[in-house]
């Protein structure tokens, strides 16, 4: 059978975003590979000719939602100049925001308390400062 030639390529964009979807609702340990084709309607054999496991379609997910985390962060600099932090924790820690569990952030703590409990976090390091790094 013959694809079309962006068919790959759409492929694994659905399967990305499916997997983002349902690591940010059920966490990495509450889906497996059966579970991440099946949303993105695909079979287990086709995720792996895309991702040679879960935990680099994981990495994968995690490079995008940094990055667009990173890209807002910069138009807010570019619109706000000095300013940019308050608008940010607004959109951040606003309600909209926190309500879109499949859309949101996959890393706000109410979600992933379970998750790290006796793990090292940086719950445990008071001297983390999140935007300390940010260029501002």
């Amino acid at each position: 059978m013959r694809y079309k030639p962006d068919h790959k390529a759409a492929t694994r964009e659905r399967l990305v975003s499916a997997a983002a979807r349902a690591f940010r609702l059920r966490g990495f340990e509450g889906i497996g590979v059966d579970g991440l084709a099946r949303e993105a309607s695909i079979t287990a054999g086709a995720f792996y000719g895309h991702f040679p496991s879960k935990a680099a379609l994981f990495d994968e997910v995690a490079r995008i939602g940094v990055g667009r985390l990173l890209r807002r962060i910069e138009r807010l600099q570019g619109e706000q100049g000095a300013d940019w932090v308050q608008p940010f924790v607004a959109w951040y820690l606003g309600p909209a925001h926190r309500a879109d569990i499949a859309g949101g952030c996959g890393m706000q703590p109410h979600r992933r308390r379970r998750r790290f409990e006796g793990r090292h976090s940086l719950r445990q390091q008071p001297e983390h400062n999140p935007g300390q790094n940010v260029a501002g």
